[in-house]
């Protein structure tokens, strides 16, 4: 049995396939965990390495550079006849109910307010034709309803067994208090812009409604990322030993990210950790109580948050450890903090165990540890990276 793992650029946000393979019999079992931008690689890729087949999809959580391209792929003719077997993606199952009232006049107005805010603060005029939302493609499709999950998924949700040959998804996180969080903090996003209460049933297309108040939540928290190399050979050793002393300031993250899926794929003693978004506090906790005291060590983890400074601790990294990590999206002014990075690479075990990082944005920072002037500093501390920027380099691979 073989397991590929392949990432995408797509903007600043994630796109992530986990190939899993019976060569001898022929069969596969394929994974797609979120997707910011479709573009044209994503669609080859799902056209000719997936035969247009997803057994289980899943969007980590509601930002929309984790769903955007998922909605995208959902409305492509390119891909009309994609076969999705699972969808796993928490929007508002258990805190609105399934009715829906028919859209009035007023409402409709409040979904036009609310468009034009968040078109104006992410630089955009969306329009409410525009704002096709995944919760509403979903919900309006009965054979895609049908196979999304019809409870929100926690900490608590049972494993989900994928087959004897495919394995077990573990969920670490969202807690149900972060979820209640976020729903909260979205009322009362729509309260503030609309000068009204929410009301207890939801309106026609209230997906679209949700997501929208998602991205304005978003849109008024933006934390302050970690310190940026401002151009290439703006690192030393002496930076990197005094970032990974930082703490990590999970406060800061929006209730969107916290409320983020993390899970564990586990076969044969082979396991992935997939962290999303998701605050490396509730995973550490989860991670405790499924797998005990001690150093728990992947086959690849995929970095928190595109590698932000609040979703990398030293507690976390004294409990996981990989020779394979994954920084997948993220830009000069998102993620790829110098903090989380060095937390993650400059480790006191180097010369026992080396480490690979695999990004697939190409910031200063990651310019910086990849040039020759650097070239000391991955020998001492024994990692090196990959540039997956260039979908043609092979994926990651390993037998289990």
């Amino acid at each position: 049995m073989k397991a590929g793992i392949k990432t995408f650029p797509c903007g600043d946000g994630d796109c992530i396939f986990m190939k899993l393979e019976d060569a001898e019999n022929n069969e596969s079992y394929n994974i797609m965990i979120d997707c910011g931008v479709l573009t044209n690689d994503i669609v080859d890729y799902i056209t000719n390495k997936l035969n247009k087949r997803i057994d289980l999809l899943i969007a980590t959580h509601i930002d929309s550079d984790h769903i955007d391209g998922i909605t995208a792929m959902l409305n492509d003719k390119r891909l009309s006849n994609l076969q999705i077997h699972k969808i796993i993606y928490n929007c508002y199952q258990g805190y609105f109910p399934k009715e829906r009232q028919s859209l009035t006049k007023t409402i409709s107005e409040k979904m036009n307010l609310i468009t034009d805010i968040v078109g104006e603060n992410e630089g955009t005029n969306i329009g409410v034709k525009g704002s096709v939302s995944l919760g509403a493609t979903i919900s309006k499709n009965a054979g895609l309803e049908r196979i999304w999950n019809n409870v929100a998924i926690t900490e608590e949700t049972e494993p989900m067994y994928l087959g004897e040959k495919w394995g077990t998804i573990h969920f670490l996180s969202p807690t149900n208090a972060a979820l209640d969080k976020l729903y909260r903090k979205l009322r009362q996003e729509y309260a503030s812009v609309t000068g009204c209460k929410i009301p207890d049933v939801p309106y026609e297309n209230w997906e679209t409604m949700i997501e929208l108040l998602t991205k304005l939540e978003g849109c008024r928290k933006r934390p302050f990322y970690g310190r940026k190399i401002g151009s290439v050979g703006g690192i030393d050793e002496g930076l990197l030993l005094d970032a990974k002393n930082e703490e990590c300031q999970e406060g800061s993250l929006s209730e969107a990210n916290k409320a983020s899926l993390a899970f564990v794929w586990e076969c044969n003693e082979h396991r992935v950790l997939f962290m999303g978004d998701a605050l490396c506090s509730t995973v550490v906790k989860n991670l405790t109580r499924h797998y005990g005291d001690g150093k728990h060590i992947f086959d690849a983890i995929k970095i928190a948050h595109h590698g932000s400074k609040y979703n990398t601790s030293s507690d976390f990294c004294d409990i996981v450890d990989s020779h394979t990590y994954f920084l997948t999206g993220g830009s000069e002014s998102i993620g790829h903090d110098v903090e989380c990075l060095s937390k993650l690479l400059i480790r006191r075990n180097a010369d026992s165990f080396h480490r690979q990082l695999r990004y697939n944005i190409n910031t200063n920072i990651l310019k910086d540890l990849n040039s020759d002037v650097a070239k000391e500093i991955r020998g001492k501390y024994n990692f090196d990276l990959v540039d997956d920027t260039d979908i043609n380099i092979p994926q990651y691979e390993f037998e289990y």
